[in-house]
């Protein structure tokens, strides 16, 4: 599930200064919503799937092999090399 923490609503920031909207799809487990509302942060669900956001990834493990990962919701793929 993806997160955004925004300093005003609709706005990111490089920095960060604890106020702010915390966007967060809502497939995240309840439990966890409920401890970060619990906690102060003012949580904004979003849909299942509702960020507009995708991310890819490559890491090189310390034994030189390649882990790579993909957000289904995006047209690319992890694909070995």
């Amino acid at each position: 599930p993806h997160w955004q923490h925004l300093q005003k609503a609709g706005e990111s920031s490089e920095q960060e200064d604890g106020t702010g909207v915390l966007q967060i799809e809502d497939r995240v487990d309840p439990s966890v919503i409920a401890q970060l509302m619990n906690k102060g942060h003012d949580v904004q669900l979003l849909a299942p799937w509702g960020h507009g956001s995708a991310t890819q990834l490559l890491e090189v493990l310390a034994d030189g092999i390649y882990a790579f990962g993909s957000d289904p919701r995006s047209e690319g793929h992890a694909a070995g090399i």
